[in-house]
């Protein structure tokens, strides 16, 4: 709510107008104020989400309309196309006094049209979030730092903090705008992005932290008052409502609002408000990016979030953040319009009232309003959340246009330098109030507001500081003690000199924004540019073959807790007497069978209601207190900067049992191995149970009921074993085995097992539930099956290493052999195969994953996706191919021919194929077995001996060989582009010539055709050697141009090679022909004419 004084909020409420200025700065830099040109009914101000559901995540983008006189056409020599709009509200509050409301600044995004008014749509500078992200930043980061590097690249200041801004981002979603980099941010904090009034970006929270449900009070029947919620007066008078109740001196029951609660109270609307008849409790999060979903809470009112910043690894996490902060809030969707209230906003916390009185919790997505006229509210809440929430309204045509506005980029200081300026210039000036203290001393604030009671922003001056608040003097986050230390936000300098600097980020930029120098202590990462590291006699090759060694990819990265789930005994009411007991987890990490424990750096995130301790050194988190029936701890792992994952450590506590009780659940092994023959070891794991009481006790065999499931896929489980009577151990072979009816295990005479056979699992899970039965679980153990890298083909190994090629350089692989990523290469010659390295093969892929062209011992092959099975080649010659006896080497794929070999010979019967001939790659090009399967119908033979192959064959030797480049086959269509060769030999398609590619000029005119008409055609031909031997017109004179003569008359028809004329371009030439036609038309008709008027027709 915009904060204003008593006075101005008492004038408003008794009915008083306020009038509009406006202060416009056009593109050229003219200023003017306006307000008496101002048509006021027809100006509004929009702050709305204009989402189809509650809104989390949405981009609010407000607007304003503004209509001006121009009924003396005064405004002819003004442009206001990119013209700013500085709005204010103003009052006069007494005859002394003039109070105004600051409503920001707004951009005219659509060119004007002039008419006896003039009407624009203005934007504030949410606009420019609708471009292409760009950034200079090197991932991984955290979603602040890109928030704040985005609001620099807009010049949109950034104005708070974000409480999970240190989520961790490697990947940019693929055509990713600002818009979605803000909203996707702001859904991390269960809020909507917004500028405020000053224009810096902020992320509005919904808070329901103080606003209370109205407890009703009525008498029942027998003449009690009793309280929405059961509370009630009894027959001693005695008052116990729900909710802060009290009766005044005067006797009348009151319900004492909070002090912290500055929910706006929405009374004065025209009709009764539209109020949904039941409550809005929010039970669930369903939250997904552009694989996979979660969800958190349960079933009911769930709003779904899509959010493709967030990784796999990362959902849980972020949803229960989400969930923990909104899940179980209480509200009602409402719209209506009330009397003019120009101090409502988006995201404001209100109660509305309806014609009886009745009050419901309403938090305002949606506000507009005209000048002095209604104002329109909204609370939007119809369904649950399908996707971002976009924002639309009918400025949208004006924000498509406002892309292309973009500033010349400046430097953050200068930016910040001008915010202040401007700040300056449109603020207006201050209160102060003098409070006298013990020792004569006077303390000083400096108010926005004529009290410090209804004040905002506050200075406070002391002996010994100056402090700066926000929040109407309750809490003072910035300023400065005598002492020299200051606190602020944000500091901008020329220059900083320190002893020390103790920072969470630290980036240095050159003049062109690229990055030079960048700390963030959120990715534990130092980034350095290569084109500015200088190293002197320091070798790094040490610490980069280590780093190198031990590169991976979360592809065969696992992370397995050694505790999962822990359930601790309290009390009835769930409490623990006495000493907390040992609840605590360990992460191990594993890269394929390489522990990388100790190479990860770790993010823990704690549920609300739990307490604990991280030990970097043991990687182990030990909870120290549990305040909540349920929490949880999600432990991340990040690998070289890049890769994640993430386990959860659930808490519950049981109210049974002996209290500080707790079980403990152990697996004979951490993880499981599948091995390159497919079998996993070990084949068989041994769970345990225990328990324990207190913390500093031993561990006692406890007898319970265990569950194992097994996973294919990593999401569905399926139970493989479950107890029937309680037991303190479970033997469980992973794989197929026999046994006979008393448990030993079947095998031959040999002594191997008999019925060894591998399944198909990725994980294997342990419950342990309390004896008796499987309803109160008490621990969960779970182990991931790791491929050994062994089994993975190299070309495998060196996407692991290499994240798919994003990361360049020299690999060291776990088989022992030499992996390389680069981005270039230059050098006389390249080896591929041999002797000690099998076949060679080249293979070159588009920019989308398709392998295009692979070079190899069986030849040369291209296409657009040679791992596409259902592609095929065709034999050429459709009348069927003749073949005879072969007497040369082994040639290419491309080159096709047919031959039947007898067993001991070279001598090939000769073949007739009445059809084509088709090579399907049905296991795909990279197939290790029968690569192709050739398919052959309709033939005709004399024998049929025992091997098929491909050679060239005589019959077809001249028509596959040429000295020129072929086409075969090649159908003919009206409608398709001309396939041209450049000069420099480069093959590409003609150009378009629809308007949409074009900037339109001027018209042709007559001097520039005369200027043509000097072009002269002569007969000439080429000389020897220059054409094709053969060519029909090889030595003939020809009518042609000269090239050199067409650029004396017509350079923009000439084409050039090395500085040189080269060629005349017939697509310039012919639309200069048609306009020399049309001239000589013209002239015709005008003879044509005269001619007419002479004979007198």
């Amino acid at each position: 709510m915009i904060n204003v004084s008593d006075a101005f909020k008492q004038k408003l409420q008794d009915g008083k107008k306020v009038w509009q200025e406006v202060e416009i700065t056009f593109p050229d830099g003219t200023v003017k104020i306006v307000k008496d040109e101002i048509m006021g009914g027809n100006c509004t101000f929009s702050d709305c989400a204009e989402s189809s559901s509650f809104p989390i995540g949405c981009v609010i983008c407000k607007s304003m309309t503004l209509e001006l006189d121009n009924s003396q056409d005064q405004w002819k020599n003004y442009y206001f196309y990119q013209a700013k709009v500085h709005s204010y509200l103003k009052m006069q509050i007494d005859a002394d006094t003039i109070e105004a409301i600051d409503k920001g600044t707004y951009t005219i995004t659509a060119p004007e049209q002039y008419g006896e008014t003039l009407n624009f749509t203005a934007l504030d500078d949410m606009y420019k979030v609708n471009a292409a992200y760009t950034s200079n930043l090197t991932l991984p980061q955290s979603v602040e730092a890109l928030v704040r590097d985005a609001c620099e690249t807009l010049d949109i200041p950034f104005g708070g903090t974000m409480q999970h801004g240190n989520l961790i981002i490697s990947e940019i979603p693929e055509n990713m705008t600002f818009r979605q980099l803000f909203g996707w941010a702001a859904m991390l904090e269960t809020a909507n992005a917004r500028l405020d009034n000053k224009g810096y970006l902020h992320f509005i929270k919904w808070d329901f932290s103080n606003v209370q449900e109205d407890c009703n009070a009525v008498v029942d029947a027998d003449g009690n008052v009793t309280f929405k919620g059961g509370a009630n007066i009894d027959s001693e008078n005695f008052v116990s409502p729900t909710g802060n109740w009290t009766i005044d001196n005067d006797g009348f029951l009151t319900l004492i609002e909070s002090a912290t609660d500055a929910s706006e109270k929405l009374k004065d609307f025209f009709t009764s408000p539209t109020v949904s008849s039941d409550d809005i409790i929010i039970t669930g999060i369903k939250l997904k990016n552009r694989e996979n979903e979660v969800m958190y809470g349960s079933t009911g009112y769930v709003i779904e979030l899509e959010n493709d910043l967030v990784a796999d690894s990362d959902l849980d996490t972020v949803a229960a953040q989400i969930g923990d902060s909104i899940i179980g809030v209480k509200f009602r969707s409402m719209s209506g319009e009330l009397a003019y209230n120009p101090l409502i906003e988006f995201g404001d916390m209100a109660y509305t009232y309806d014609r009886k009185w009745n009050r419901y919790i309403t938090p305002l997505t949606d506000v507009s309003c005209s000048v002095n006229g209604k104002t329109a509210v909204k609370t939007q809440a119809d369904d649950p959340i399908r996707g971002m929430s976009k924002f639309v309204s009918d400025g949208t045509k004006a924000i498509v246009e406002a892309r292309r506005l973009v500033k010349k980029e400046r430097s953050a200081r200068e930016k910040a330098v001008e915010r202040l300026e401007e700040t300056l210039k449109t603020s207006s000036g201050l209160y102060e109030t003098s409070v006298p203290q013990e020792d004569g001393s006077i303390i000083t604030y400096l108010h926005d507001k004529p009290t410090l009671a209804e004040s905002k922003n506050v200075i406070k001056f002391t002996a010994e500081a100056i402090g700066v608040s926000n929040d109407g003097g309750k809490t003072y986050p910035f300023g400065f003690q005598l002492t020299g230390t200051m606190i602020a936000k944000l500091l901008y300098a020329e220059g900083i000199n320190a002893d020390f600097i103790n920072t969470g980020a630290l980036t240095i930029k050159d003049e062109q924004e690229n990055i030079i120098f960048s700390v963030n202590m959120d990715t534990n990462s130092v980034y350095i540019n290569p084109e500015y590291l200088m190293i002197g006699d320091v070798s790094l090759s040490d610490k980069i073959k280590e780093l190198d060694e031990n590169v991976a990819t979360a592809k065969n990265m696992t992370m397995t807790l050694s505790n999962e789930y822990q359930a601790i005994s309290t009390d009835e009411n769930g409490n623990i007497p006495g000493e907390f007991p040992q609840v605590q987890t360990t992460a191990q990490v594993m890269y394929g069978m390489m522990d990388v424990t100790d190479d990860c750096s770790y993010t823990i995130t704690e549920s609300e209601n739990v307490t604990g301790i991280w030990d970097k050194t043991t990687h182990t988190y030990t909870v120290s207190e549990v305040t909540a029936d349920n929490v949880w701890v999600d432990i991340k792992a990040v690998y070289l900067n890049a890769l994640t994952i993430t386990k959860r450590f659930s808490i519950s506590k049981q109210k049974s049992g002996t209290p500080g009780r707790t079980y403990v659940l152990e697996s004979s092994t951490t993880i499981l191995k599948r091995e390159s023959e497919n079998s996993i070891t070990p084949n068989v794991v041994i769970f345990s149970a225990y328990y324990r009481d207190g913390k500093n006790t031993g561990r006692t065999d406890y007898a319970g009921r265990f569950v194992i499931e097994e996973t294919s896929d990593g999401k569905t489980w399926e139970t493989a074993y479950s107890s029937v009577t309680d037991e303190t151990s479970v033997n469980y072979y992973v794989d197929y085995i026999l046994a006979d009816s008393d448990g030993v295990l079947v095998a031959d005479s040999d002594g191997s097992l008999i019925g060894v056979g591998s399944k198909d699992i990725v994980g294997l899970r342990c419950s342990l539930y309390a004896s008796g039965g499987t309803t109160n679980l008490i621990d969960t153990v779970k182990l991931d099956v790791i491929t050994e890298v062994t089994a993975l083909t190299q070309e495998d190994i060196l996407k692991l290493l290499t994240n798919d090629g994003e990361w360049k350089g020299v690999y060291r692989g776990a088989d022992g052999e030499l992996y390389i990523s680069f981005s270039a290469a230059m050098g006389g010659l390249l080896n591929l195969g041999g002797k000690n390295n099998g076949n060679g093969i080249l293979k070159n892929y588009d920019k989308n994953g398709n392998l295009v062209v692979s070079l190899e011992n069986r030849g040369l092959l291209y296409g657009d996706d040679l791992n596409n099975k259902e592609l095929k080649f065709i034999n050429p010659n459709k009348n069927g191919l003749r073949l005879s006896e072969w007497d040369g080497d082994i040639l290419s794929y491309l080159d096709i021919g047919i031959y039947w070999y007898e067993s001991d010979g070279y001598y090939v019967t000769e073949i007739m194929a009445e059809s084509q001939i088709e090579f399907y790659l049905a296991n795909g090009i990279d197939s290790k077995t029968n690569p192709y399967t050739p398919i052959v119908s309709d033939y005709y033979y004399t024998t049929i001996y025992n091997s098929f192959r491909c050679y060239k064959g005589e019959a077809t030797l001249d028509e596959l060989t040429s000295k020129s480049t072929k086409l075969l086959d090649v159908s003919q269509n009206t409608n398709a582009y001309n396939l041209l060769l450049m000069i420099d030999g480069t093959v590409t398609r003609s150009a378009s010539s629809s308007k949409r590619y074009k900037d339109i000029g001027e018209s042709i005119i007559p001097s520039e055709i005369e200027e043509w008409y000097k072009i002269e055609p002569v007969w000439a031909k080429y000389k020897d050697g220059y054409l094709a031997e053969g060519d029909e017109n090889e030595g003939r004179y020809l009518p042609m141009f000269i090239a050199e003569n067409v650029e004396e008359h017509f350079p923009q028809a000439v084409t050039h090679m090395n500085g040189q004329v080269e060629d005349w371009n017939y697509r310039m030439m012919i639309p200069a022909m048609f306009a020399m036609i049309k001239q000589q038309k013209e002239e015709i008709e005008s003879l044509k004419q005269a001619v007419k008027e002479m004979r007198g027709e």
